[in-house]
């Protein structure tokens, strides 16, 4: 009995996760000093392991 309780309990937090991790943007234009667009930048939020590349745009 104690096992089911376990499993209820484990697939109630579940969804919990899956939730958390929702879709983000990060929008924007990578320059240079000069103010050229900076093509193929890797640009990372501080704190997070979320991030992107830019394009040749910047």
């Amino acid at each position: 009995m104690r096992h089911i309780y376990i499993l209820l309990f484990l697939c109630l937090l579940l969804p919990l996760g899956s939730r958390a991790q929702g879709p983000q943007t990060i929008s924007g234009t990578v320059q240079t000093e000069a103010g050229t667009a900076l093509p193929g930048a890797t640009v990372i939020i501080k704190g997070t392991y979320t991030g992107g590349s830019c394009n040749e745009e910047g």
